[in-house]
């Protein structure tokens, strides 16, 4: 089995879809995660352009060959409880927004027949507790491996073909 993680901090869904998805059928993966949706807040996006962009990302991710019950899309973290949130705007709303974000793509993989893996709970908890990296936005590496783990139980199955 070969692991390509072709992820790049900063991506918007326009980025995933210029720049990530194109390496995908060539690849041939078997198994796809997308986390996505933070930098699309951050730039102003809509929710009705996010989910727009997700609808097409995810056939996009169809269209490149992977089966959609082996797409697993996850929520991102709830940044807006971290010090660094209040320079991209009001922190409450930006975590309304996270959580309608997170809302859009759950939705819209489920649609899609891909899975969502609602690690929000967890992440959320992590940042009431300001598990943070040093850069006082992003998770800290130990919220990273909780993550890690808890996805794991959720995709074995997948793995084993259940």
């Amino acid at each position: 089995m070969t692991l390509k993680n072709v992820a790049v901090n900063g991506y918007t869904t326009e980025d995933v879809l210029e720049q990530e998805i194109p390496q995908a059928a060539p690849f041939r993966p078997t198994l796809v995660t997308l986390a996505v949706g933070a930098n699309d807040r951050v730039h102003g996006s809509s929710a009705d352009v996010y989910r727009s962009n997700v609808r097409v990302l995810l056939r996009a991710i169809i269209d490149a060959g992977v089966a959609p019950n082996r797409i697993v899309a996850l929520p991102q973290p709830d940044w807006s409880l971290s010090p660094a949130a209040a320079s991209f705007g009001d922190p409450a709303q930006i975590g309304a927004d996270i959580v309608a974000f997170n809302g859009i793509l759950r939705d819209e993989a489920r649609a899609a027949g891909a899975r969502y893996v609602d690690l929000y709970p967890l992440m959320h908890q992590e940042a009431e507790t300001k598990m943070l990296a040093s850069d006082g936005l992003h998770p800290s590496a130990s919220s990273q491996e909780q993550w890690a783990a808890e996805l794991y139980d959720q995709i074995e199955p997948l793995r084993l073909g259940r």
